[in-house]
């Protein structure tokens, strides 16, 4: 995990500009794919230009319908207007449903399809076969930004049935340590248990053994007095305090033993999560793979849109499975995690279209070498 890869000085001030490493991924999935989707249409004897302006009208409209979705699922929705309206942008806190993107990208296709497509000739499953193993290359790419994020997490690991070496530990206050210490409570925070009532408010109950707190000198029944120069007085105070700490950052403690003996002060790196499974390079596996099928794939077709109904099927299948590896989804739908829901959604009506294209669908030889439009400009 690594949200931010960089950062860059500003000319005015201290302030230095962070640089995300999900942004830098969007990104260089947007590139990548438009480029192959490039190539694919000069080969075909269209202006390479068009799958780039279409690309661009459903990759930023993909990405508000998936940041939308996101909000009013995997976080607590927004109170009023303005509040949303600021949450919209605020990507790095965990961010996007990819299923959201699919209603986005129509209505960015619809867009695409007045402004590019309808002047330059171009028919829409045609284009959705350049496109398909592009999408699936993004999809590629986009996972990696999830896990330099840190979202999109999976469940903890089974030492029995999972070789460490398979696994993946964030660290502290990262997405996926809150879920495993404060949503699930099946690990202690930062290698120590806090008293179970008020009474104790502050005194650590037990310390791991190991653990770099216990390394630092943290003993049971200290009373915590402060971490990071916040006097935590009460319980909440140090909740509070403790959740503040950032990932990867030290954090110092002033103890007393048992409230009574000499204050001390300790510093140590806080332990981080269970090993849990990289999902999101599973994904990301995925998308590579399903990008190469559907690149060998296309030559193969017999008619238009073959190649996009085999990516909503496929990808379909794929995310349904990867969805049961997952700990950050919950269930909403009969058992189902939305994305499962969606899911069986896609591969229908992937398996309907794939029917309909295969009986009714333009033939890939009927006008496929058309002349070069004179519409648009090339890039």
């Amino acid at each position: 995990m690594r949200q931010v890869l960089f950062y860059i000085p500003l000319p005015f001030g201290d302030y230095k500009m962070p640089i995300f490493g999900f942004g830098i991924m969007m990104i260089i999935a947007f590139m990548v794919s438009a480029w192959v989707a490039g190539r694919r249409a000069k080969r075909e004897g269209y202006l390479s230009s068009i799958p780039w302006d279409v690309s661009l009208y459903i990759f930023i409209a993909g990405v508000c319908g998936a940041r939308l979705l996101s909000m009013f699922v995997d976080q607590k929705p927004p109170a009023n207007f303005a509040q949303g309206f600021f949450q919209f942008f605020k990507i790095w806190e965990g961010g996007l449903v990819l299923y959201g993107a699919i209603p986005g990208g129509l209505l960015g296709y619809w867009l695409a399809y007045r402004a590019v497509a309808k002047p330059n000739k171009v028919r829409t499953l045609q284009i959705a076969d350049w496109l398909a193993p592009s999408f699936a290359l993004g999809i590629a790419f986009g996972r990696i930004g999830c896990f330099l994020n840190g979202c999109c997490y999976g469940d903890v690991a089974d030492p029995a049935l999972v070789p460490s070496a398979m696994t993946v530990q964030f660290p502290a206050n990262s997405n996926p340590y809150q879920e495993v210490v404060w949503l699930r409570g099946w690990q202690t925070t930062y290698g120590m248990q806090l008293g179970s009532t008020m009474i104790d408010d502050c005194k650590v109950k037990a310390v791991d053994a190991g653990s770099s707190a216990e390394k630092a000198g943290l003993q049971k029944d200290d009373v915590i007095q402060s971490v990071d120069g916040v006097a935590t007085l009460t319980r909440d105070a140090l909740i509070k305090a403790l959740v503040a700490v950032k990932p990867y950052q030290e954090l110092t403690m002033t103890v007393k033993h048992n409230g009574e003996g000499e204050v001390k002060s300790l510093t140590f790196v806080p332990p981080p999560s269970l090993p849990l499974l990289p999902t999101q390079l599973y994904m990301a596996l995925d998308g590579a793979i399903l990008c190469l099928l559907l690149w060998t794939y296309y030559p193969l077709r017999r008619r238009e849109g073959a190649v996009i109904a085999l990516l909503m099927m496929t990808y379909a299948i794929n995310r349904y499975l990867i969805e049961m590896l997952r700990l950050d989804n919950p269930e909403y739908v009969g058992g189902f995690t939305i994305s499962q829901a969606i899911s069986l959604a896609l591969f229908s009506a992937g398996l309907v279209m794939m029917i309909l294209v295969q009986w009714k669908g333009r033939p890939v030889n009927a006008g496929q070498a058309a002349a070069v439009p004179s519409v648009g400009t090339a890039h």
